[in-house]
């Protein structure tokens, strides 16, 4: 837990719409933890930063450099396959193969005695019907929140300009 969210005391969240391709899933900050996050988990963001990458990369490519780059890597790695080409490989067998049925030395393989046990079959917690459902939490802390609708001309986070 971030430090002064010790207090489980409700605060107002901020709502944030997941920014990665194909998620926008709805996720919320309460006003320590906001740090302007524009994705809902850590594969979001390692997704959006991926396609970041491979856009700058292609981005690069188009440029006289990046065209002089790419021509440099690939006449390296067409050498390092002629060089893997012209030594031959190695067909050594590693060990002599055992005609005996088990690995243990032993012919006479004996069942383990749990193998026929079934497991016990798990029932479900009963769901107290006087508890309301968990209301909304923090996506950081997971302190306990309420979310109220911003205005239109409402910044999402402070410093944002509207």
């Amino acid at each position: 837990m971030p430090s002064g969210t010790a207090s489980s005391e409700p605060v107002l969240l901020r709502e944030r719409r997941c920014q990665a391709s194909g998620c926008h899933k709805v996720f919320y900050l309460c006003p320590s933890c906001d740090r302007g996050q524009g994705y809902c988990s850590p594969p979001c963001r390692a997704q959006a930063r991926r396609l970041q990458h491979r856009t700058a990369s292609a981005r690069y490519q188009r440029t006289p450099e990046g065209r002089a780059g790419h021509c440099d890597w690939q006449r390296a790695y067409r050498e390092r396959l002629r060089a893997r080409a012209a030594t031959p490989p190695v067909t050594d067998l590693s060990s002599i193969f055992s005609h005996s049925e088990s690995s243990c030395g032993s012919d006479h393989a004996q069942p383990s005695p749990h193998t026929h046990r079934q497991p016990r079959p798990r029932t479900p917690a009963p769901h107290p019907r006087h508890m309301a459902p968990p209301g909304l939490r923090c996506r950081v802390c997971g302190r306990p929140g309420y979310f109220q609708k911003r205005g239109p001309y409402e910044p999402d986070y402070p410093g944002k300009q509207p």
